[in-house]
C-alpha cells in the first residue's frame, strides 16, 4: 500500500497546526518540512514494496523496488548537497556580517579624518573631492617650490665664504709636499689612524 504524498504533507502541516508548535512558516522551512515528509513517503513505499516483495516475488515488483531504492538514493543526495549548499551559505553570510561589524569602525574613522571642505580662491569652500584634490596638489606644489628657493638661498648665503678663486684651486691643483704631509700627521691625536692601513699617527 502506497500513500500518496499530498496527504502526508496535509497532515505534517495540519499536526504542526494542532500542536501550535509554529505560528508562520517561512520559505525555507516550508521546504525543509516538505523535504522531510517527501524522505517519509520514500521510506514507507519502499517498505511497502519490500513486504510484498516478500510475499509474492515478480520481476516487475522487483524492478519496482529498484526503482524506489535508485530514487531513495537520489533523494538522499539531495539532500545532502542542500545541507552543504545551506551550510556554505550560513558560513558565508556570517563571515560577511563579521566583515561589515568590523569594516563599521574603520569606514567611521576614514571618514572623520577625511577632508569634507576647503578654502579656494575661486570658491569660498570647495566640497567636491575632486576639487579638494586639485586645490591641494596646488598648495604642496607652491609650497615645494617655495621651500626649494628657501633651501637654496640659505646653501648660498652660509657657504660665501666657501668659495674658493683661482689662486686657491691652482693651490689645490699642485702636488702634495712632504712638509705638508708631516705637519697633517703631526696635528693627529695619538692612535689614530692616518688611512686604512692601520698604522698609528706616532710611527709616521
Amino acid at each position: 500500500m502506497v500513500v500518496p504524498l499530498i496527504n502526508l504533507n496535509v497532515k505534517c502541516l495540519n499536526a504542526l497546526t494542532k500542536r501550535r508548535a509554529i505560528i508562520f512558516i517561512s520559505e525555507a522551512a516550508q521546504k525543509e518540512l516538505l523535504r522531510k515528509c517527501k524522505h517519509e513517503h520514500l521510506e514507507f513505499q519502499r517498505s511497502a514494496l519490500e513486504q510484498e516483495h516478500k510475499r509474492c516475488s515478480s520481476h516487475k515488483l522487483r524492478r519496482k523496488i529498484l526503482a524506489t531504492r535508485v530514487q531513495h538514493k537520489i533523494f538522499d543526495m539531495d539532500r545532502v548537497e542542500y545541507a552543504h549548499l545551506h551550510a556554505r551559505q550560513k558560513y558565508f553570510s556570517m563571515n560577511n556580517k563579521a566583515g561589515k561589524l568590523h569594516t563599521l569602525p574603520l569606514r567611521a574613522k576614514a571618514h572623520k579624518e577625511r577632508i569634507s571642505a576647503i578654502h579656494t580662491p575661486e570658491v569660498e569652500f570647495a566640497t567636491d573631492g575632486k576639487d579638494i584634490a586639485e586645490a591641494l596638489s596646488l598648495f604642496y606644489q607652491k609650497l615645494c617650490a617655495k621651500g626649494e628657493v628657501t633651501h637654496a638661498q640659505a646653501y648660498v648665503d652660509s657657504n660665501l665664504r666657501r668659495i674658493l678663486y683661482k689662486e686657491q684651486l691652482d693651490l689645490v691643483d699642485e702636488p702634495v709636499s712632504i712638509e705638508e704631509v708631516v705637519s697633517a700627521i703631526a696635528e693627529l691625536k695619538l692612535g689614530k689612524v692616518l688611512g686604512s692601513d692601520g698604522y698609528l699617527a706616532a710611527l709616521y
